[in-house]
């Protein structure tokens, strides 16, 4: 370890010692870790270290917030890869997604399924993708490329069509990714500062016209149809979820309670009413968009903490051993979740 890291020996077992024999600790990384070869690897082993020393999901260590957009019972699965397989490297899916390192052989190699077309929002993986230079040459080839981006760009120059969002001021946002990873629990909505031009379309707007044009409605279809299949489906899988808030009720009249000026302002309304604060589900705050848009600089919803029934009750912190590996790790389900610490020499 130490010829890898150029760590000396003591110094490793020392930092190991004393992350195991403190009261509270926790070990955290991000960018470092993502962007190294190992990534993967090295991000998990992270949080192994927190589960192996009883910091994970523990007032003192690595903690997660209660978004106040999380969904009704939260995940009741155990996290899963490699549901399907990339055509070409069989690579395995993870979230549903494949990893761009093998896009140019999914673009390159003929075949059925072979990736004749391409959607970007926002990025470019000609710079940021492993092996750029073929993603370049590959992107070359499409037949047809659209990019969702203000910018002209080493990846958006070979877009047949740019489709540039508005200015950010003219933007609504709410933060889901970061307060998903807060260090305490908060919520803010920012409406659009200045109006759109007329006839000008949001990003919302943008990205439901494309897909309405790619499920084969046209261009012409009425892109708030998307918010409404989509307002539609989270209503009644609510409504029939077993413990939910708004269990057996119509989603039509839930429907009617939204508000908001834009499909994706009734979305957030909908996500925040049956969130763990929302107005459905009884909690005190009461929290709806109506709520945000009288509190312009935002909510706080209190410290972290563990979920009910005590640290690392929560359905999905489930722990196992690389695959391949036959002997499960410590289990984070198991209370107290601190694992007994051995006998000092």
């Amino acid at each position: 370890m130490t010829d890898r890291c150029g760590v000396p020996a003591e110094v490793i077992v020392r930092l190991a010692r004393e992350l195991a024999a403190a009261p509270a600790a926790a070990v955290y990384a991000r960018i470092g870790t993502c962007t190294a070869e190992f990534g993967t690897l090295a991000q998990w082993l992270v949080d192994v270290l927190n589960v192996l020393t009883g910091n994970l999901d523990r007032p003192g260590g690595a903690m997660f917030p209660k978004a106040a957009t999380e969904a009704p019972g939260g995940r009741r699965k155990p996290y899963a890869t490699g549901r399907w397989h990339s055509r070409v490297r069989g690579l395995p899916e993870a979230n549903g997604e494949f990893p761009v390192a093998t896009l140019a052989d999914e673009i390159e190699t003929p075949g059925e399924g072979q990736v004749r077309a391409l959607v970007t929002v926002a990025g470019n993986p000609v710079l940021s993708a492993p092996n750029g230079p073929r993603l370049d040459r590959a992107f070359a080839d499409l037949d047809f490329m659209v990019s969702v981006d203000p910018y002209l760009n080493e990846t958006t120059r070979h877009a047949h069509v740019i489709l540039p969002p508005p200015r950010v001021m003219q933007t609504g946002h709410y933060d889901f990714a970061l307060l998903g990873f807060a260090v305490r629990n908060y919520t803010r909505y920012s409406p659009p500062a200045l109006p759109l031009e007329p006839g000008r379309p949001s990003e919302a707007e943008i990205m439901a016209t494309l897909t309405m044009i790619a499920s084969g409605q046209g261009a012409d279809a009425d892109p708030a149809l998307v918010d409404e299949l989509i307002l539609d489906q989270m209503l009644r899988r609510a409504a029939d979820a077993p413990g939910s808030p708004v269990s057996g009720r119509d989603p039509a009249a839930l429907r009617a309670e939204l508000t908001g000026t834009t499909g994706a302002e009734l979305r957030l309304d909908a996500m925040l009413r049956l969130g763990p604060y929302g107005e459905w589900s009884g909690a005190p705050e009461r929290l709806s968009l109506r709520t945000l848009l009288e509190h312009p600089h935002g909510l706080d919803l209190g410290p972290l903490s563990p979920p009910p029934g005590g640290p690392c009750a929560r359905p999905r912190a489930r722990w196992t051993w690389p695959p391949g590996r036959s002997r499960p790790m410590w289990s984070a389900c198991a209370p107290p979740c601190r694992p007994p610490r051995p006998a000092s020499s």
